[in-house]
């Protein structure tokens, strides 16, 4: 058995019995999102259809068993089991619908489009700001009289290649090729 109550216009909630156990699924929905939560317990097989009440900003479900009544209270987005009946003299009957469990199962799903694969990134542009330049391929920077640039693999250059290399004997960078250091003048190569 599962009954349906529209609480307001964006959410319902479905009561459900099966066996001992009853859940209450409350369901929020606004433009493009949609979100749930459930409360579950025991309370043995119904004697009567749910009822749904309405007290000042709250509402009531009232479950009647062979053993108790139980009152779940909803407020908000919140689900809460009570601990001792409410007062629900001047509370307002709401109505409930009994549905289809498939019906239920149905509603209670959403199904979402699957996603389309990203497109490839574009290469990204030179980026020029007054004296200052960069570009990606191969990697390179200027600014001012300033450069530089990392090579690319794709050049022909080995790993080894790329990594940077430095005088024994006063430790300044130089080049791969380099025989002399432009520093110290120290024979790099014999």
């Amino acid at each position: 058995m599962v009954y349906l109550g529209n609480l307001t216009t964006n959410q319902q909630l479905y009561i459900a019995n099966q066996g001992n156990q009853t859940t209450i699924t409350l369901m929020n929905s606004s433009q493009g999102q949609q979100q749930s939560q459930s409360f579950s317990f025991l309370t043995g097989a119904w004697t009567a259809p749910p009822t749904l009440l309405q007290k000042d900003t709250c509402f009531i479900v009232r479950i009647d068993t062979a053993q108790e009544a139980y009152f779940v209270q909803v407020q908000g987005n919140e689900l809460k089991l009570l601990t001792t009946a409410p007062n629900l003299i001047d509370a307002d009957v709401m109505g409930l619908e009994k549905i289809d469990e498939t019906k239920a199962s149905a509603q209670n799903s959403v199904s979402f489009e699957p996603m389309k694969p990203m497109e490839q990134m574009k290469p990204m542009r030179p980026m020029n700001m007054g004296d200052m330049s960069m570009n990606m391929k191969p990697m390179a920077m200027r600014m001012g009289d300033m450069y530089m640039e990392m090579p690319s693999h794709s050049q022909g250059q080995s790993s080894s290649e790329m990594k940077p290399s430095y005088c024994t004997q006063c430790g300044s960078l130089v080049k791969a090729d380099d025989r002399f250091c432009g520093n110290c003048g120290h024979q790099l190569k014999d």
